[in-house]
């Protein structure tokens, strides 16, 4: 360098680093607006280091896209308690993706740079913005007609066939295996695992990754159950994810959900078919399903037995009031045949008696009319008359024979049908101990005292001493 060149480089007016540093640092610090501040922003990076906690500010645009950020910390002293009230008022530990409501003042270090110290939080703020994306979530689901979509796919009659979707080794899975396998109705289920991740950014992914394998082979299985212990809540807001609640939405088998503890909730609760708060408690309710269906099957067996003994206690009502009839049926029909002759002999008589009564009133008008020179006439008409009267007396013994045969034709008939002829062709009849006539072998047992009457009225008893069974 020469002369002139160095002359000018001495004169110059210069800052050394430390210098510009305490400048920005006076700046700051005289500067209005930015000392004990409530800000609002998301969390990244959060990490303890002895008793203090350092993490990132960020603030993302629609798309996702960090537009600002800028380093935190929380000094020892305030962070105990502001992480104890933070974890009491949300259920979950402060951590990273979460937004927050902070109280702190921007400061510089000539060493560390710009930096925010926090010294307050609002719990209050981060409950609430949770609950308006879940709201809102809700309300996309609601208007596009998923939220009762799946609640609308029937069960089938017994769901053994159990398609899990958790993560391998987890203890949520385990509770759930055990309380399956171990239930006190001696169930039956068969369960396959298809793994996802249940936590962190990658939940939503493969768990919709995992729904589309049970899709695919779909007729393998009755439910799909999506399950993980509990957590943070925190560690829940991937499951408040409207992919995901769209995906258990559309599935064409029944979902069950049991994600967290009792307090927890997600909207997968709201779109799945079945909702319950932990692995153990989806378990017990398809163990509940099972024994109901067992219930219903033992109701329709005795419903069945009950029907197959009141038609055989009928059909024998009936075959044992029939045989009892069958005799006073023979005789009522032996009467009323007698008095249909009767009747008809009657009626034969008082035909007869009208034609010769009418055959009379004529003769006598005719021989009236014709007077006495009419002798020969009538004594003619007379003998032909008399002619007439002697063919009436065999026409009437005629039908009277023939009704006579026709009668003693029934009663033959109905003689040989009676009891008594029966017992006298070499059958008999046996009673039971209760009096009943004995149809069937199966109505008398070995031991049982039974009455057999043969003709003539001869009446033996005795004892059952075996039974053989013909059909081997």
């Amino acid at each position: 360098m020469n002369a002139c060149a160095q002359d000018s480089a001495n004169s110059r007016d210069a800052l050394s680093l430390l210098q510009l540093n305490a400048l920005v640092r006076d700046a700051i610090s005289a500067a209005a607006g930015i000392h004990d501040v409530w800000i609002t922003a998301e969390t990244s990076d959060v990490r303890q280091s002895g008793p203090h906690c350092y993490l990132q500010l960020i603030q993302k645009d629609e798309q996702g896209a960090t537009v600002a950020r800028i380093s935190a910390n929380i000094w020892g002293n305030v962070w105990s308690s502001v992480s104890r009230k933070f974890a009491v008022a949300t259920g979950s530990a402060l951590g990273s993706g979460i937004r927050i409501m902070l109280r702190g003042s921007v400061s510089f270090h000539p060493y560390h740079g710009i930096a925010l110290t926090i010294t307050d939080i609002d719990p209050s703020y981060t409950i609430g913005d949770a609950e308006r994306r879940l709201r809102e979530l809700r309300q996309k689901l609601t208007q596009e007609g998923l939220i009762g979509l799946n609640r609308s796919v029937p069960w089938g009659d017994m769901p053994q066939r159990i398609a899990v979707i958790s993560a391998p080794g987890a203890a949520g899975y385990g509770d759930f295996s055990h309380q399956l396998s171990h239930n006190e109705a001696h169930l039956r289920f068969t369960t396959g695992l298809f793994p996802a991740v249940m936590q962190g950014q990658n939940t939503s992914t493969t768990v919709i990754s995992a729904l589309k394998d049970v899709i695919a082979e779909r007729i393998r299985w009755d439910c799909v159950v999506i399950i993980r212990g509990g957590g943070s809540t925190s560690d829940l807001d991937a499951f408040n994810d409207y992919a995901l609640a769209a995906a258990v939405a559309r599935c064409p088998l029944p979902v069950i959900v049991g994600i967290g503890h009792e307090r927890d909730h997600t909207i997968l609760d709201e779109v799945a078919k079945v909702s319950t708060k932990t692995p153990t408690a989806a378990a017990e309710w398809l163990i509940a399903k099972g024994k109901s269906a067992l219930r219903r099957f033992a109701d329709l067996g005795n419903t069945m037995a009950l029907l197959a003994q009141k038609i055989l206690a009928d059909n024998r009502t009936r075959y044992t009031e029939a045989a009892y009839a069958l005799p006073s049926t023979a005789q009522r029909a032996i009467a009323d045949a007698q008095h249909a002759l009767r009747s008809y002999a009657t009626s034969l008589y008082r035909d007869v008696a009208d034609t010769i009564s009418d055959a009379t009133r004529t003769l006598l008008q005719s021989a009236s009319a014709i007077g006495h020179a009419a002798t020969s006439a009538i004594t003619t008409r007379r003998n032909a008359l008399d002619a007439a009267a002697a063919t009436i007396p065999p026409a009437i013994n005629a039908r009277l024979h023939i009704a006579d045969s026709l009668l003693k034709s029934k009663a033959t008939l109905l003689d040989a049908l009676s009891p008594e002829k029966v017992l006298a062709r070499g059958y008999s009849l046996t009673y039971g101990a209760d009096g009943h006539i004995l149809t069937e072998a199966d109505a008398v047992a070995v031991g049982d005292i039974i009455t057999t009457r043969l003709a003539g009225g001869s009446i033996i008893q005795s004892q059952v001493t075996s039974k053989d069974n013909p059909n081997g």
